[in-house]
């Protein structure tokens, strides 16, 4: 009888693992960031317009949450745009872009060496914006300037970055219309990617918030669409340790890959959505010659707010990129 007993149990305990595991992609996806080589393409469909508070030390000793102000009344569910943002990493180099539609005409800048088709027969353009690179940050922007030939007069951009060694991130005389402050942010993946990639160099955990933790699987359905889904639940603690609001990241998956992740705030027993992602492109091989350009791009010296930034006068310390085909 006892035999019969543990066997019972034993097998209700393997079930009980079955319906509660992982979808088999999450450990090879979780196995990728941890190697520091991975590509991202991602979309961002839908968010909520929150107003964001921080969270302090007073806050979570008393147990009042800064985390998200959801009780501001003018929040709303904001629809996200057609543009993809693209991440590659490879081991400690990372460079992080937006892709876009070619709307007008005029050549873009190509990520990786790609101008114009970019699959699909539809001609587009990848934005740089940051980049991680042998131990320097680099900001990317346009600059819009006028140039007159013989056919006349034309508008010029030209893409250009500034440079920040690691070791002066801190420092207090940096010109702040650079925003330096923000860079490691900018380099972050996206929070609805933290499940995977707690330990990821950039990620920043909320103050209070805690490594989420899997707490089963499910199938959704919407708009005939069905999903397995791998469900996490990550705890907001106050400093002695109690548990006052939880933020659950539902990974959403089809044949074996993710392809969605949402996100939600929960509160005294009432969810709020955050937002949500589409996943593109999740995978651990590069983009060939990711980290060449294709131009020439100009790169000037992190401002430091003496009179050469007053004046606008850059100085240019290097280059970017070949002009070689």
């Amino acid at each position: 009888m006892q035999k019969k007993f543990l066997m019972l149990l034993t097998a209700l305990f393997l079930l009980s693992g079955v319906a509660y595991a992982e979808q088999p992609a999450a450990e090879q996806y979780r196995q990728m960031f941890k190697s520091g080589t991975f590509y991202v393409e991602y979309k961002i469909r839908s968010y909520t317009d929150y107003r964001m508070a921080e969270i302090t030390e007073k806050s979570l000793n008393s147990g009042l949450l800064g985390f998200l102000n959801i009780f501001g009344g003018n929040n709303k569910v904001k629809i996200g745009d057609d543009r993809v943002h693209v991440i590659v990493d490879e081991k400690d180099n990372r460079l992080v872009g937006t892709i876009f539609e070619e709307k007008r005409s005029g050549r873009g800048f190509g990520l990786f060496g790609l101008v114009g088709n970019l699959g699909g027969g539809k001609k587009k353009s990848v934005v740089y914006d940051v980049m991680y690179k042998d131990g320097n940050y680099y900001r990317f922007s346009t600059s819009h300037g006028w140039r007159a030939s013989f056919f006349g007069v034309s508008r010029t951009n030209e893409l250009r970055a500034f440079m920040l060694p690691v070791g002066e991130i801190k420092a207090d005389y940096l010109n702040p219309d650079e925003h330096w402050d923000t860079i490691e942010h900018d380099l972050a993946l996206p929070d609805e990617l933290s499940v995977f990639a707690w330990q990821d160099r950039f990620h920043v955990a909320k103050p209070g918030q805690q490594a989420p933790q899997f707490k089963e699987s499910l199938k959704l359905t919407e708009e005939k669409q069905e999903y397995d889904c791998d469900r996490y639940v990550s705890d907001i603690k106050t400093l002695d340790g109690q548990v006052i609001a939880q933020v659950t990241y539902d990974y959403l998956y089809q044949d074996g890959k993710l392809v969605a992740v949402r996100t939600y705030f929960n509160r005294n027993g009432v969810a709020t959505f955050v937002g949500d992602i589409a996943v593109e492109k999740l995978e651990e091989t590069l983009p060939e010659d990711a980290f060449k350009f294709k131009k020439k791009i100009p790169v000037y010296a992190a401002g430091v707010g003496d009179a050469n930034d007053l004046l606008g006068n850059k100085v240019q310390i290097g280059t970017l990129g070949d002009d070689k085909k």
